[in-house]
């Protein structure tokens, strides 16, 4: 396929019509932050509209990024939609429509985890309810045929993990060494990923999470942790143990200190905190010579 990346939005085809979509609504079609930033569109412009959005799917002969791009809308907004519309919108994401047309394997595992998780979270859409497509950010390595199985994705996978053999006798979680629950609106972080022995990237970014807890700290092989888009006001001082992270992204939460802790983690390269209260003059630079990315207000 054409297409360089397996994201929702990110193929030309996509990203212009969502871009026709809103310009039809009366908002700037060409904005970047409109769509994946701070902006927001209120629901019931997408429910006032739906009549005229659904035509520009039907027209289009239901294509499939129209289709992505209406889902795009109703998810991160939290609009209305009828069965009828999302039984389309589901089928657009079926992964065999696109089974066998990619060249490269890891682009196509990539692109079959995320229409899954649009699926997913499509079929458990409620009005009022915010869900946002994934973003994968785990390493390539984690696609490979021999890492692919350690991949967890969802809400769904996760709570049906027991069935496809991730526990052991003991009922503990032995495997999983991605995970990704980005996008489902969780109010905190469940208990049983703090069961994870051998987690190495967690991804909890653009849920509702009120708070961090010192659970944090089982996880001795974390290496990347993607917070970013919630709702966090304080790290606890356990983060500080975790001596192989790597990444750790808390971008636009509502953060106004950081713990001393945070200095124990000598391995850290990467270190986003932009759209957080913190001010530069309260964090000791001369301590993050280690870190190569810091993001700061």
């Amino acid at each position: 396929m054409a297409r360089m990346s397996a994201m929702i939005l990110d193929d030309d085809e996509e990203s212009d019509t969502i871009a026709f979509m809103l310009d039809a609504l009366g908002f700037d079609g060409t904005s970047i932050d409109l769509l994946f930033q701070e902006k927001t569109i209120e629901p019931e412009i997408i429910e006032n509209h739906m009549n005229l959005l659904e035509a520009m799917v039907k027209g289009r002969g239901y294509r499939r990024a129209a289709c992505f791009a209406l889902g795009y809308l109703i998810l991160t907004t939290g609009a209305k939609m009828s069965d009828e519309l999302r039984d389309i919108l589901m089928e657009a994401a079926r992964w065999e429509h696109e089974k066998g047309f990619w060249d490269s394997k890891y682009f196509s595992r990539r692109r079959e985890i995320v229409l899954k998780d649009f699926r997913d979270k499509i079929y458990h859409h409620k009005p009022g309810q915010k869900f946002h497509p994934i973003r994968l950010s785990f390493p390539r390595k984690a696609f490979s045929s021999k890492e692919s199985f350690y991949i967890c994705v969802g809400m769904t996978q996760f709570r049906k993990i027991r069935e496809i053999k991730y526990f052991d006798l003991s009922g503990k979680i032995r495997a999983i060494k991605y995970l990704d629950l980005s996008g489902w609106n969780l109010a905190e972080i469940p208990k049983q990923v703090f069961e994870l022995p051998k987690l190495e990237v967690l991804s909890m970014e653009r849920n509702q999470i009120k708070g961090l807890p010192s659970e944090i700290s089982n996880l001795h092989f974390l290496k990347e942790l993607n917070l970013s888009y919630n709702q966090i006001p304080s790290i606890p001082d356990s983060l500080g143990t975790l001596k192989n992270l790597k990444a750790l992204g808390l971008d636009n939460n509502n953060l106004k200190t950081l713990p001393d802790t945070i200095y124990n983690l000598v391995k850290l390269k990467y270190l986003y905190l932009r759209g957080n209260s913190l001010k530069i003059d309260e964090i000791n630079l001369k301590k993050f010579k280690f870190i190569f990315d810091c993001d700061l207000i």
